[in-house]
């Protein structure tokens, strides 16, 4: 591939400044403690769970596979305690949340007395025996708000299980996780790309009860999400299988799944990667240059206001000594073009990110990076990318009309930004690539919704940033 000829700014994303208002607003104020809130849970219709969140985290602890909650998906934890396996969707070595102090299980059956429905599913099974437990969740944006709840149904005696809860931002309350069915909620700024929640039981033995939590971004509108989990897939190579029970969004829900289509060698359920570990394969398995994309066209309606498009990748899962190795996503596609390689002519979008740490970006065959990095790089451990997609001139990024702005972050942290002008890309096909095997988990596209009643203050924290910001070369 060609030498890298792009330089880009270091300016400060131009998602902040343009389409989320909260987090805009957030980076102009002070770093300050979130807000705790307690509700009570009795089931689905009160869980505040539902297909329109865009979830950075929905996790079943000591679950036994994926649980649709209002057409949003959680990702069971499989039965192990999430601290020994570094706490990962289903991949030994992910950094998506890490836990400590949970070294029991209980998965007995317990039928919770409180609480219904598929909600209370999770609450069938949980980790215990923290003091204090952690649970820390990774790859936060600075400057993004985001909502945290943990889900809970009373075990033992009203006063039995009385806890602190502390946040890493400084929040903190008190509860009774034996009042009932209960939803605690953290809702917060992120000050750091990080936050630990640390757990700790007023009587020791009386430890808490992990059962399931989510995290979701605030503004944003969830499409599409797949974590891949494809358990005794009869063939590999059918990248389909099981659709319906992995996948979640708005548009799912509302349509049905959203299938694949392919060119080359894709498998989802292949547990050959990762050292053979005994997690079913349950992420998409790319090899050999081959390329799988969804068969969908995230454009027009759906990404008037901008994009996020984000995933979990791994460049090189068998351990092979080539460090230049690379997983890859492409965008901005016609129907016709895409299963276009990452630097193929037709117009998209491509990035990839070898196992060094290097980055390297395409406007169709154009080279348009330099000399970026994604991080320390890796083999066989899960990172997460995520592109923000916008555009300044009509609020939409593939409309054909105006620019496409495209910033990307990886496990948090602004890496890369790069500018379509000429009207951008008028489409959105999708599809993600490998030059040898790695392995893309836990897919996920949300549509910006602005908050409307933040208008006024929005005009006002753009003109803070704009004064801050450097210029783009």
């Amino acid at each position: 591939m060609k030498t890298p000829q792009h330089t880009h700014s270091t300016s400060l994303p131009r998602s902040i400044l343009a389409t989320s208002v909260l987090s805009l607003l957030a980076l102009c104020a002070s770093a300050q403690a979130g807000t705790f809130n307690l509700y009570t849970l009795s089931g689905d219709a009160d869980s505040g769970i539902n297909a329109d969140n865009a979830y950075t985290h929905a996790i079943d602890i000591n679950g036994n596979g994926n649980t649709t909650v209002n057409g949003a998906v959680f990702t069971s934890t499989f039965g192990g305690n999430p601290g020994t396996t570094n706490g990962v969707f289903h991949v030994p070595g992910s950094n998506i949340y890490t836990t400590t102090g949970l070294p029991n299980t209980y998965g007995s059956g317990y039928t919770p007395p409180n609480v219904g429905g598929s909600v209370g599913s999770m609450l069938t099974n949980f980790n215990y025996g923290g003091n204090p437990e952690t649970l820390t969740l990774n790859n936060l944006r600075v400057g993004q708000a985001y909502t945290t709840n943990f889900y809970s149904d009373a075990f033992g005696s009203p006063g039995g299980r009385l806890v602190g809860v502390t946040a890493s931002d400084g929040g903190s309350i008190n509860f009774d996780q034996n009042i009932g069915g209960s939803r605690l909620e953290y809702a917060f700024v992120a000050s750091a790309t990080t936050m630990t929640y640390t757990i700790t039981p007023v009587v020791p033995g009386d430890t808490f009860h992990a059962y399931a939590f989510s995290n979701k971004m605030e503004g944003y509108k969830s499409l599409f999400t797949d974590n891949f989990r494809a358990p005794g897939n009869p063939n590999t190579n059918d990248v389909n299988f099981q659709n319906s029970l992995r996948q979640g969004g708005s548009l799912v829900l509302a349509g049905g799944p959203i299938g694949y289509v392919t060119n080359g060698n894709t498998q989802v359920g292949n547990e050959t990667g990762y050292g053979g570990q005994p997690y079913g394969g349950d992420y998409l398995l790319s090899a050999f240059g081959s390329r799988t994309a969804l068969n969908h066209n995230f454009d027009g309606a759906e990404s008037a206001g901008g994009l996020s498009i984000s995933f979990d990748f791994a460049p090189n899962t068998i351990g092979n000594g080539d460090s230049t190795l690379w997983e890859s996503i492409q965008l901005g596609m016609s129907d016709g073009d895409k299963l276009t390689a990452v630097n193929g002519g037709a117009a998209h979008f491509g990035i990839l990110f070898r196992g060094n740490g290097g980055i390297q970006a395409f406007d169709g065959s154009t080279v348009v990076s330099s000399a970026e990095t994604w991080g320390a790089g890796s083999t066989n451990v899960m990172n997460h990318i995520e592109l923000l997609l916008t555009d300044p001139t009509d609020q939409n990024p593939f409309d054909g009309v105006g620019q496409t702005d495209i910033d990307v972050f990886s496990n948090g942290v602004l890496v890369y930004e790069f500018t379509k002008g000429g009207g951008g890309y008028a489409d959105n096909f999708v599809n993600f690539s490998n030059t040898f095997i790695g392995a893309a988990d836990n897919v996920s596209v949300a549509q910006v919704v602005p908050e409307p009643t933040a208008a006024v203050s929005l005009i006002s924290g753009l003109g803070m940033l704009l004064g801050l910001r450097r210029r783009r070369k």
